[in-house]
């Protein structure tokens, strides 16, 4: 498909055949099992993601348009949540851009939709919902549907840093039980 770019696809077309066949490809590739894990930000950089240093990424579905995608250095996208890169309006596909910055946390199943910022230190609470268009300021939490601002903080108390040496190891024992072990048996 080339690089992506915000656009509108006509339901119906080839450019949509391209989009759908795109989309059902990176789906079915075997690295996206790692999702939460670090080799699903590698893959996600393969694809065309600007993705930052120590970022979880634990989303429901794979991002498709993955060269509109920027993620920060130490953000972390909980269980469940959606990075919707698309939209369907009026018999076309809407794509679109997201930027997450650094040190962002998004909550467990909240949905960020296309055209969206969320800016250095902002927060995204549980089950909220940020629509097109929206921006979440630097350091201010949000929550609800659409979201709004609020005072609660959703991070986490304790920091503890993790070397790249660990890193690697988890990933690395993640693969060898998915292709390791059942691949004798």
């Amino acid at each position: 498909i080339g690089r992506w770019k915000a656009q509108r696809i006509p339901i119906w077309s080839l450019a949509y055949f391209r989009f759908w066949l795109v989309k059902q490809l990176t789906v079915l590739s075997p690295l996206s099992l790692f999702q939460g894990y670090p080799l699903y930000n590698v893959y996600l950089r393969m694809l065309g993601a600007k993705i930052g240093r120590n970022v979880v990424l634990d989303c429901l579905h794979l991002p498709v348009c993955t060269d509109l995608l920027t993620v920060g250095d130490h953000t972390i996208l909980r269980a469940h949540s959606n990075l919707s890169s698309y939209t369907a309006r009026a018999n076309y596909i809407v794509v679109g851009s997201i930027t997450l910055g650094s040190h962002v946390v998004v909550g467990e199943g909240s949905s960020i939709d296309i055209n969206t910022v969320m800016e250095d230190q902002a927060q995204l609470g549980h089950a909220s919902a940020l629509y097109e268009g929206q921006v979440v300021p630097a350091g201010v939490s949000y929550h609800g549907c659409p979201a709004q601002e609020t005072t609660t903080d959703f991070r986490f108390n304790g920091k503890h840093a993790v070397g790249w040496v660990r890193q690697f190891a988890y990933s690395f024992i993640q693969l060898f039980l998915l292709l390791g072990v059942p691949a004798p048996l």
